[in-house]
């Protein structure tokens, strides 16, 4: 487990999200509009409605940030929203291109 604060809260978070947060403090935002995709994705609805700390670090990295690198997206543009995984994260690359390519 690894201790961060986050917008002046604490947050305890699995080793797992290292990258994430590394990538949130540490890149430089590419293209700085909004995702159009961002208002109906059901992930934030679903998967992290209980996790708004994580929730808003996605948000910063991929919705509000570079979104064309969010698996997510490549799915949903590819494929179209419902043949996306609710439990496809953003950072999910190599199992969104496994999707895309099976269909």
């Amino acid at each position: 487990m690894v201790l961060i604060v986050f917008s002046k809260t604490l947050i305890c978070l699995p080793i797992k999200y290292i990258y994430i947060i590394k990538q949130l403090l540490t890149s430089v935002k590419k293209n700085m509009s909004i995702c159009d995709v961002a208002q109906n994705c059901p992930f934030f609805m679903a998967e992290l409605a209980t996790r708004p700390g994580i929730a808003e670090m996605y948000k910063k990295i991929y919705c509000k940030g570079d979104y064309e690198t969010c698996a997510r997206y490549m799915v949903i543009k590819a494929l179209g929203l419902d043949k996306t995984p609710d439990d496809l994260y953003p950072n999910m690359l190599s199992r969104a291109e496994e999707i895309v390519a099976k269909n």
